[in-house]
């Protein structure tokens, strides 16, 4: 396929990853440059992504708060009570940094696009885990601190607005899943769709949905 892949397995240092996931995506990668598209491995500069991430996150908890009926605010679990009150804790020197900082993020993901397709990154850092864990703890044996921050791929698309697909690339070699994510141009979900097809094709797919593993009758 004719695509210019940017391919950031870490956004930069800002998430962790698992040697597992890693492994296995630059395998994709290399199967992507065999198969005709371009590679190279590169990010934007993206300043204080994950603080800009999460004052902006917590804005939007103060103000879906803002009007709770009392009874509502009894019975919601300890992690909204936190998102809450962190967004309540925020002043407006960190609103306007916020801004500030997604306005830069967004502009430098603009530029690069102007080099690539796409930009494709890890849709987590780990492998499945036991659906008992609330959050998962431990990344490429790294201690995370907080319930958020195994989902720091999900903050640079989510910050910047851009469009983002996340397809299937496994399964891995103990047979989990993994998937690989797609982050496209402004507005630009067509050539985002069709380069997701085209490393879902490179990759065996489509593949079907796989069977449900759960111990519910």
């Amino acid at each position: 396929p004719d695509i210019r892949i940017a391919f950031s397995p870490d956004l930069g240092g800002m998430a962790q990853v698992d040697a597992e996931v890693l492994a296995h995506l630059g395998g994709v990668m290399q199967a992507m440059e065999a198969a005709g598209a371009y590679v190279e491995e590169t990010c934007p500069d993206l300043p204080n992504l994950e603080r800009t991430y999460h004052t902006l996150r917590g804005i939007g908890y103060a103000t879906s708060a803002r009007r709770m009926p009392e009874a509502v605010s009894k019975v919601v679990k300890k992690t909204i009570v936190e998102n809450v009150a962190f967004g309540r804790s925020l002043t407006i020197d960190d609103v306007a940094d916020a801004h500030l900082d997604r306005t830069v993020i967004y502009n430098n993901m603009v530029r690069l696009f102007d080099h690539f397709d796409v930009l494709a990154c890890p849709v987590v850092g780990c492998m499945p885990h036991p659906q008992t864990e609330e959050w998962v703890s431990e990344i490429g044996g790294h201690k995370l601190d907080g319930y958020m921050d195994w989902l720091r791929f999900a903050f640079l698309a989510t910050t910047a607005s851009l469009p983002a697909i996340s397809v299937p690339v496994g399964p891995g070699p103990r047979g989990l899943p993994i998937g690989i994510q797609l982050i496209g141009r402004p507005r630009g979900e067509a050539s985002l769709l069709a380069a997701a097809r085209a490393v879902e094709m490179v990759m065996g797919g489509p593949k079907p949905p796989i069977d449900p593993v759960t111990t519910q009758p």
